[in-house]
């Protein structure tokens, strides 16, 4: 594996640092003279996963799944009051 060093200044903000962490980048912090791990980055910076991103595959066996709920008559109706409010630009 080829070493490639990255001089990230200790300044830049949490998020520069978490993207090079998701691209595998071992940050050597020079003051401390240590290496972070993945480990150590972890406990440093919380991160957090987001439950709206998901594949092209999920996505479309979701919606093969919520159209099968239609069909079955698993819906919710709208009470009036909601459906001007949600489709007034349309109404």
């Amino acid at each position: 594996m080829e070493t490639l060093i990255i001089n990230v200044p200790e300044q830049k903000s949490k998020v520069v640092k978490l993207l090079l962490k998701e691209l595998g980048v071992t940050i050597q912090n020079k003051t401390k003279g240590k290496k972070m791990t993945m480990e150590a980055l972890n406990k440093k910076f919380k991160t957090e996963t987001d439950e709206t991103k998901m594949t092209k595959e999920e996505f479309f066996a979701k919606l093969d799944k919520s159209i099968q709920q239609a069909k079955n008559g698993e819906v919710r109706e709208l009470t009036p009051e909601l459906k001007k409010e949600l489709f007034k630009s349309i109404l």
